[in-house]
C-alpha cells in the first residue's frame, strides 16, 4: 500500500470519527432543548442548567435525576455528592422536587408504631425487614418517645413475607422481622386481604419512590437512607406541622 494510501485512509478515518462525534452532539444537543428522544431514559420532566455543579439536571417522571454535561454531550447516571460539604446534592433536589402530601397517604394501608407518649409529630416510612438500612432505622423508631410512626411495608424481596407481616398485625412480630434477619426468624403464613401492600407498590411507583428506606414528613419533604436518632429527631422536629404552627405564630 502507497504512503498517499494510507495518508488518505488516516484522514478518512478522522473525518468518519469527527462525524460520528458531531452527529451525537447535535442528537443530544436536540434532545435537551426539545424533545429529549436521543437521551438514554424514558420520561424525562424537565431540563434544567444547575450552575452549582455546571451540568443540566434531567428529571424524569418515575422520580430519577440524572444529569447532561453543560456540552450537552455526556450523559451521566447516578448521584452527586458534595465531598467538601458532605451532601447528597441528588436526594436533597429529589426532596425539593417530588414532595409529597402527607394527607395524600393511605394510613390504613401502613402498621402504625405505638408511641410512648402522644406521638403528637409523625412520620411515614417505605421500607422492608430484608433492607439491612431499613432494619437499623427501624431500630432507631424504637427510640422514640413522642413521634407517631407509619411503616408502609414495601417488598423489595419476599411479598410473602410483607404479606405475612401485614396480615400479622402483631408489633412483635414486626419488631422481631425488623430488629434480626429475617433470614433467621419464621414468620407464619396467615391469609387476610392483603391490597394494601400493592397499592403500597403503586404509590412509590407514582411518587418515584425508588429508594430504601425512604422517609416522609409531616409538611411533604422526603429523606432517602438510613438517619442516626440525633439527627433524624432534628429533621422530625424541624418538619413537623406542629414545629411550623408555632413558627407561624412568631410572626
Amino acid at each position: 500500500m502507497s504512503k498517499s494510501l494510507k495518508k488518505r485512509l488516516r484522514i478518512l478515518k478522522i473525518f468518519i470519527a469527527t462525524v460520528i462525534i458531531t452527529i451525537t452532539f447535535f442528537s443530544l444537543s436536540n434532545a435537551a432543548d426539545t424533545s429529549s428522544d436521543a437521551l438514554p431514559m424514558s420520561g424525562v420532566k424537565s431540563i434544567n442548567f444547575d450552575e452549582r455543579i455546571n451540568m443540566y439536571e434531567v428529571i424524569g417522571t418515575d422520580g430519577t435525576i440524572n444529569y447532561l454535561s453543560k456540552d450537552k454531550r455526556y450523559f451521566f447516571f447516578g448521584t452527586i455528592i458534595d465531598t467538601k460539604e458532605k451532601k447528597n446534592l441528588t436526594e436533597e433536589r429529589k426532596a425539593e422536587i417530588f414532595k409529597i402530601n402527607f394527607s395524600e397517604l393511605s394510613l390504613q394501608d401502613a402498621i402504625k408504631l405505638p408511641s410512648k407518649k402522644n406521638g403528637t409529630k409523625k412520620i411515614a416510612a417505605f421500607i422492608d425487614p430484608s433492607c439491612p438500612w431499613c432494619r437499623k432505622l427501624y431500630g432507631e423508631f424504637k427510640k422514640f418517645e413522642d413521634v407517631t410512626v407509619y411503616v408502609f411495608l414495601t417488598p423489595l424481596s419476599s411479598k410473602d413475607v410483607i404479606r405475612s407481616l401485614w396480615c400479622s398485625k402483631d408489633i412483635a412480630i414486626i419488631d422481631q422481622a425488623f430488629m434480626r434477619d429475617t433470614k433467621e426468624i419464621k414468620i407464619q403464613a396467615k391469609e387476610c386481604d392483603s391490597s394494601a401492600i400493592d397499592r403500597n407498590l403503586t404509590f412509590i411507583k407514582t411518587h418515584g419512590i425508588n429508594s430504601y428506606p425512604t422517609i416522609i414528613f409531616e409538611n411533604g419533604k422526603r429523606i432517602a437512607g438510613y438517619v442516626p436518632y440525633e439527627k433524624l429527631i432534628k429533621l422530625i422536629n424541624e418538619n413537623s406541622l406542629n414545629t411550623l404552627s408555632r413558627k407561624e405564630g412568631k410572626r
